[in-house]
């Protein structure tokens, strides 16, 4: 009779093949073996909690590398903390036009460095708090070289926004700020539980209420005075469109003084044209002048005439019956 087949060890069996397809898959299908990785070495200052093995590097948002080994050096000369983190930058994520063959060289990385090209540590989850290495231009920034690791070149670093904000509140005098926090709103409180001010408080307060007094006497005063400068602002109005009225339109004192003007500038007229025609009759070739002449001549030779004839009568009062 056959032996019964041994379950268990037929489903670890089955679970080891499995697991070595998927590490095949894993292996195989991302080219990780055959892929031509350039390695390079970031020196961070602060702490690198959050960012592992397998991290991503990116480079304006796209993922160029990621973080293969994470280490510690410490100089018990300065008392300083470094931490070396190697990249793996896989070239066949980027592709450049117009480079040359060495593009990857370390000559050509200083040159990029020289242009601000920097690493920089930037969260990658809120929710989990992993990191990530971020490459970026940052023209602005020193170039600070740390050099103590020469098995590969080296990319400077610069510290994130976080890392500045919080360097900064590092170098804050905290304590001090409290104290003297402290010390001011204990001084407020005894300022403002003191007698003097509760004192002042009451005062202040009496004033209020007669101020607000005075305010309400003065309001009811005031209504008065706002009625009749609205009632005198209306007249004003009033006023001011009759003048206007006065001042224009075909009735307006403007235009009867034109009309007036005219009228004169007529009558100026006419009394030139007749002093003009009196001056032609009584000149002295003028047919008036001499009609005026013989008139006169006439009447002077019949004043004569009388005369004689008075005189005649004077001597002879009998011709009047007689005759001559």
């Amino acid at each position: 009779m056959a032996k019964p087949a041994n379950k268990t060890r037929i489903g670890l069996f089955v679970v080891g093949a499995v697991s070595l397809a998927i590490l095949a898959v894993a292996i195989f299908g991302s080219g990780s073996l055959f892929a031509n990785k350039r390695y390079y070495v970031m020196f961070f200052d602060g702490t690198v909690k959050g960012l592992n093995v397998g991290s991503p590097v990116m480079f304006h948002g796209v993922r160029i590398g990621s973080v293969t080994d994470i280490s510690l050096i410490f100089n018990s000369t300065n008392m300083t903390v470094k931490v070396p983190v190697i990249v793996a930058f896989e070239p066949g994520k980027v592709t450049r036009i117009g480079g040359s063959d060495d593009d990857d060289s370390e000559d050509y990385i200083k040159k990029l460095v020289s242009k601000g090209l920097r690493a920089q540590l930037q969260l990658q989850s809120f929710v989990t708090g992993q990191l990530m290495i971020a490459i970026d231009f940052f023209p602005s920034t020193p170039a600070n070289y740390v050099g103590l690791v020469d098995d590969y070149p080296e990319i400077p670093t610069t510290p994130s926004s976080m890392e500045q904000i919080t360097k900064t509140l590092e170098n804050l005098p905290i304590q001090e700020f409290v104290t003297k926090l402290t010390k001011t709103i204990d001084g407020l409180n005894t300022l403002v539980n003191s007698p003097e001010a509760m004192a002042s408080l009451t005062s202040v307060k009496q004033g209020l209420h007669e101020t607000a007094g005075i305010l309400k006497k003065v309001n009811s005063q005031i209504e008065p005075i706002i009625a009749n400068l609205s009632a005198t602002t209306a007249s004003l109005k009033s006023a001011t469109c009759k003048v206007d009225t006065a001042l224009s339109g075909t009735n307006g004192i403007p235009e009867q003084l034109t009309q007036t003007l005219a009228a004169a500038r007529k009558t100026l007229a006419d009394a030139q044209q007749a002093l003009t025609s009196m001056e032609s009759a009584t000149s002295e070739n003028s047919v008036l002048m001499n009609e005026v002449g013989t008139t006169l001549d006439e009447l002077s030779q019949a004043a004569r005439s009388i005369r004689v004839l008075s005189d005649y009568l004077e001597q002879h009062p009998d011709s009047v019956i007689w005759g001559k």
